[in-house]
């Protein structure tokens, strides 16, 4: 069984240690075109998870729903749980797929922020200092 936790990373800053927590993306495809960022949200938020976002991807030129998006559980949520249970799941006749989001790879167009996907994203991107420790539950 694949188990996905939030991470917690200890900084040092100028008042001693600041622990940030980790939340983790989920990749969301083959949904609706009818499915909007709210909804994708509360399709999560309504079995119970806790979701910090949720993103719709959109065609660049129609602003048309690409058919897949990404949500990203805080770290009181399970994300094995949630692809367990989402993955297959029919939302209007669809089979969601859904699955721990990767890393985005080198490539694609201009004008995207470096890195991307997966695990590693700090719920609180305001927080600065060097990164000291960084604790994973598996």
């Amino acid at each position: 069984m694949h188990e996905a936790k939030g991470c917690q990373t200890y900084l040092a800053g100028d008042n001693g240690w600041k622990r940030e927590t980790y939340v983790t993306k989920l990749f969301v495809g083959s949904f609706p075109f009818s499915i909007t960022d709210n909804s994708l949200l509360q399709l999560f938020s309504e079995r119970g998870y806790k979701p910090t976002s949720a993103r719709i991807i959109t065609d660049r030129e129609t602003g048309r729903s690409r058919g897949f998006g990404f949500v990203e559980l805080g770290s009181d949520s399970d994300a094995a749980r949630a692809i367990e249970e989402f993955n297959g799941l029919s939302v209007e006749g669809r089979a969601l797929q859904v699955n721990e989001a990767r890393p985005q790879e080198g490539g694609g167009g201009g004008g995207r922020r470096p890195g991307g996907g997966g695990r590693g994203f700090l719920a609180d991107e305001e927080a600065a200092g060097d990164v000291e420790a960084t604790s994973c539950a598996s």
